[in-house]
């Protein structure tokens, strides 16, 4: 038995949608919203059962005229009508139907509509024939000309509700009169199932309402994961197949019933003397008959609080699941966290250590370093002083080597004797120049060299150890001891992450048997959406040996110094 169903939105731009786009889909057609030059093209688009117009000859001639008649950023440029279509007639009725709702709703409010109807889809309800119809939001005129804007349905509190009613009821006529012309009853009813079964229209049973899946959940129903609001949904189908099997029951005792007395009437006074029995045998017959239907009733109604009983354990079983799942989850991703800052941080441990020994290493050179600075401070002067004086000696010898020597008698050549003489002089100064600068430099060696030069020496050499280690070794090692620090910290907060992992399997565990025990498929199913999960990478292996190292560094430590190793729970911070 077909199922009503009518709903009435807005296409807007505030939502980011256009007229053409929606006209595009709706049709498998290809629009272009020449306001934004965005082109839509869905001609491969599978399931369009039939299509057509009512107020205008071309698609996109009517919404690319729509989409232009608003200014506005957020203006409103369709109205969408979807309505379900009866599964038991023929396409081509179907598609009267949608054909005659067009025109019902053009004659009501005016307005050109484009109507498509859709087949069911290849994953959901086969029984799912529906129909998309779009409404200007104008009124379009026998010319195709678009007029005033349609504020009837604007007016949600004043005549809106109306003129939604005014279309409910239109595709529930169409609907019936279809069915009606294929030779079967008019069971298409817009009124909702509370106010149906007030009326006695359908069994109390039958009114409990269905809850909407939305596109996410309808993926995971699609793909075998069980969700409560499916849950919800089976037990409702299961509870109104129940209820119509009880109608259905009812109506075949009412159809005997007339029969019966139809061939009562029928039949001449002698033959009912004879065939009828007495009073007593019909009475019998009669309470026989309302204790079956008793019993089926109550059996009935006790298989449908069985399975009511059952499909709410399930969908708490289920529940459960997807509960403890979730925090697998999030402690799965909190413990990724907490290994890949473990890692680093002892990564960042052992590169300050590292620098420690480097510095520590250093020590002697950068010692002697400064030792050797501080003798060329002391007899750095002296020393260069002295080289400078022999310099200067060997360029005089040379520049005396170099000079003519004529003997005393040659008086003509007495200028070139002045210049020898002279350069004679000056090698003499250099000379006992570069003696004084000799003694100079053989005082400061002596000095060096006795007692109170060691003294010095040893305080210079003392005061550059004390200050590498105060500027760089003892800088690297309270990094080192802070990274270590740092280090320790993270491999707790790492191992409470790791005890909480194992917490979040063992509950989602108990989760599954309980679901098992219940109902296998469906744990069987979680079960293989949980074996989907991905194995470790190569970075995660990676933290996972570092950590184990320094586990294992820590314990050899321990071992060294002939202590206990540290209790990890203890160390580690409590979750």
């Amino acid at each position: 038995m077909s199922s009503y169903s009518c709903s009435v939105q807005t296409i807007s731009r505030s939502q980011g949608r256009s007229a053409p786009g929606a006209a595009a889909y709706r049709h498998g057609a290809a629009l272009t919203d020449e306001r934004t030059g965005e082109r839509f093209d869905y001609t491969r688009r599978r399931g369009v059962e039939a299509q057509g117009l009512e107020g205008a000859t071309d698609l996109a001639a009517l919404w690319r005229a729509a989409e232009a008649a608003e200014k506005r950023s957020n203006s409103v440029v369709a109205r969408e009508v979807r309505f379900s279509l009866p599964h038991e007639v023929s396409p081509a009725e179907r598609a009267r139907i949608s054909r005659e709702v067009a025109a019902d709703l053009r004659h009501r409010f005016g307005t050109a509509c484009s109507w498509a109807n859709h087949e069911p889809g290849g994953d959901g309800d086969e029984r799912n024939f529906h129909c998309h119809l779009l409404m200007t939001t104008r009124t379009v005129d026998a010319a195709g000309q678009l007029g005033a804007k349609t504020r009837e349905l604007d007016a949600v509190k004043t005549t809106g509700s109306q003129a939604i009613e005014d279309i409910r009821r239109i595709v529930e006529s169409r609907g019936n009169d279809a069915l009606e012309r294929a030779g079967l009853p008019r069971s298409l009813d817009r009124r909702s199932l509370a106010a149906q079964a007030e009326v006695g229209a359908i069994a109390p049973e039958a009114a409990v309402p269905t809850r909407h899946l939305g596109p996410a959940a309808s993926a995971l129903e699609r793909r075998g994961v069980a969700t409560e609001a499916g849950a919800h949904n089976r037990t409702v189908v299961q509870l109104r197949a129940v209820a119509q099997e009880a109608a259905n029951l009812a109506a075949e005792i009412e159809t005997t019933r007339h029969q019966v007395a139809a061939e009562i009437r029928t039949a001449e006074v002698g033959d009912l003397l004879e065939l009828m029995p007495s009073v007593e045998d019909i009475e019998a017959a009669a309470a026989k008959v309302e204790a079956q239907v008793e019993q089926e009733l109550a059996a009935r109604r006790a298989a449908e609080d069985l399975a009511r009983r059952q499909a709410e354990r399930v969908a708490m079983a289920e529940a459960a699941v997807r509960s403890a799942l979730r925090g697998l989850v999030f402690a799965d991703r909190h413990r990724g966290v907490t290994r890949s800052t473990a890692s680093e941080a002892i990564a960042a441990a052992e590169a300050a250590t590292v620098a420690t020994t480097v510095a520590k290493s250093g020590e002697s050179a950068a010692v002697a370093s400064s030792v050797r600075a501080w003798e060329h401070r002391q007899i750095g002067a002296e020393r260069t002083q002295a080289s400078q004086a022999t310099k200067v000696v060997e360029a005089a010898r040379a520049a005396l080597a170099a000079a003519p020597n004529p003997s005393w008698w040659q008086f003509w050549r007495r200028a070139e004797r002045e210049e020898h003489d002279r350069l004679a002089v000056e090698l003499l100064r250099a000379e006992r120049a570069e003696t004084q600068a000799a003694a100079v430099l053989q005082r400061g060696q002596d000095w060096l060299s006795g007692e109170w030069g060691k003294r010095a020496r040893g305080d210079a050499e003392g005061a550059a150890r004390t200050n590498y280690r105060r500027d760089t070794v003892q800088p690297a090692e309270s990094a080192a001891r802070a990274a270590v620090m740092g280090a320790v910290a993270a491999v707790g907060h790492d191992d409470a992450a790791r005890r909480s992992v194992a917490a979040a399997r063992l509950a989602a565990d108990q989760a599954l048997h309980q679901l098992q025990a219940l109902d296998p498929a469906r744990a069987e199913k979680w079960i293989r959406e949980v074996g989907r999960r991905s194995l470790p990478d190569a970075d995660t292996e990676r933290d996972e040996a570092r950590i184990a190292a320094w586990h294992e560094r820590v314990a050899q430590a321990a071992a060294a110094r002939d202590m206990p190793e540290p209790d990890r729970d203890h160390l580690s911070p409590k979750p």
